[in-house]
């Protein structure tokens, strides 16, 4: 029966022992399956056998020593045991092999692309057996001791944290690594901001500026919808809304918005009326335009009303049962101001939205028929006049008092 007992020492590998075999077995070492043969330098292979005299049995033990290189890393090495009736094969655990380091490298932990206001950490890795647990970094321009750690994190880097970084051994600062960084940021400003009030008609600047690390992409929405970034010239209500400006680069976005408010003193846009399905009654609508929402007031009383604001525009219907041809008032005011407007209504059922057109219409025509009465009257005076005054070149037959006749008729015509 064999035993192996791994000594875990950089030279010495280990000693495989094969007790109580007659004959004496015997006992080789392989490496990662491939048999070793000592050469007295890399490999140095100790053999000894003890015969037991009340038994007469043997006990052959072997010793492995081996100078291990960076290569040996994972290796696996087996003792096997030979004997006439058996053979067997025993594998050790790897053992650890150590060596300086002959690299050092540093490695930037966090995400890319790097912007300003992010967590950066560095790590710093040897190659060397084991690895060092401490380290300087070199921090712009200062030299910093992190001991038990091989990783350093730059808090809420800035732009002017970019640059280059290196990191060393501690026991051997020869041995550095270096790496550059790119700290992207976006700067936006945007006037105005908050909430803006302005009168309508007025100009209102908008100025928007920027400053980045590489090419941003410029986009403006109003009330959630897409925009060309505004130019206020003139003011008027449909201008009102909230706009916001974005501002985007890989990595970082940046916004600011202005909420706008439009207002003015109520004006009176139309003044209508129209008849009512039943021939009853008159509906009446009143539209302005005014922020903030204007009131109404009508000078009679109602019996139905509807009301909407829509982005200034206000429209107010009312239903009412004229009993008299009366003059009715809309007045519309806010805290700028005013405005009145009025319409004549009939208590007729006949009366509809054209009863003015048809008012102008029978006047033109009764004018018409006017003209040509006059112009009738005036036809049979002259037909008769010329008549009574006709001459020729005949000599004229009949007495005085008939000429006389004559023209008495004629003057009496």
């Amino acid at each position: 029966m064999s035993h192996c007992n791994p000594l875990f020492s950089i030279a010495q590998v280990g000693t495989c022992v094969a007790t109580d075999a007659n004959p004496a077995a015997t006992v080789t070492w392989k490496k990662n399956k491939q048999l070793l043969v000592a050469d007295g330098k890399a490999v140095v292979i100790t053999p000894s056998t003890r015969l037991d005299p009340a038994t007469g049995l043997s006990t052959t033990s072997s010793m492995l020593q081996y100078v291990a290189t960076k290569d040996d890393v994972g290796a696996v090495f087996s003792c096997v045991s030979e004997h006439e009736l058996a053979v067997e094969q025993n594998d050790l655990e790897p053992f650890p092999i150590h060596y300086p380091s002959e690299k050092v490298s540093l490695q930037i932990m966090s995400k890319k692309p790097i912007v300003e206001g992010d967590n950066v950490t560095l790590k710093c890795h040897a190659d060397g057996n084991p690895p060092p647990m401490s380290f300087f970094f070199h921090i712009k321009g200062q030299k910093m001791l992190v001991k038990n750690s091989d990783t350093y994190t730059l808090a809420s880097i800035s732009r002017e944290a970019a640059g280059e970084y290196k990191c060393s051994l501690s026991d051997n600062e020869k041995l550095e690594a270096s790496q550059s960084i790119v700290v992207g940021y976006l700067d936006l400003t945007l006037r105005p901001t908050g909430k803006v009030v302005k009168r309508v008609g007025e100009n209102l600047p908008v100025t928007m500026e920027k400053s980045t690390s590489g090419d941003a992409k410029v986009s403006w929405t109003k009330n959630g919808k897409s925009v060309k970034e505004p130019v206020f010239s003139k003011l008027t209500y449909a201008d009102a809304g909230v706009y916001l400006c974005e501002v985007s680069m890989t990595g970082i976005t940046r916004r600011q918005s202005f909420e706008l408010v439009v207002e003015g003193r109520p004006v009176i846009t139309g003044l209508t009326k129209h008849r009512a399905v039943d021939a009853k009654h008159k509906v009446l609508t009143c539209e302005a335009e005014g922020v903030p929402e204007p009131s109404f007031q009508w000078s009679v009383n109602v019996t139905h009303e509807e009301t909407s604001y829509i982005n200034g525009k206000a429209t107010h219907k009312i239903t009412v049962v004229p009993k008299l041809n009366l003059t009715v008032s809309c007045s519309v005011s806010n805290k700028l101001g005013d405005d009145v407007m009025t319409i004549n209504v009939s208590s007729g059922a006949s009366e509809g939205p054209d009863d003015q057109a048809k008012l102008i219409v029978g006047v033109v025509v009764g004018l018409l028929f006017a003209a040509a009465a006059v112009g009738l009257i005036y036809w049979l005076y002259m037909k008769n006049s010329r008549q009574g005054s006709w001459k020729t070149g005949e000599k004229e037959v009949g007495t005085s008092e008939e000429s006389k006749k004559l023209e008495e008729n004629n003057h009496t015509a």
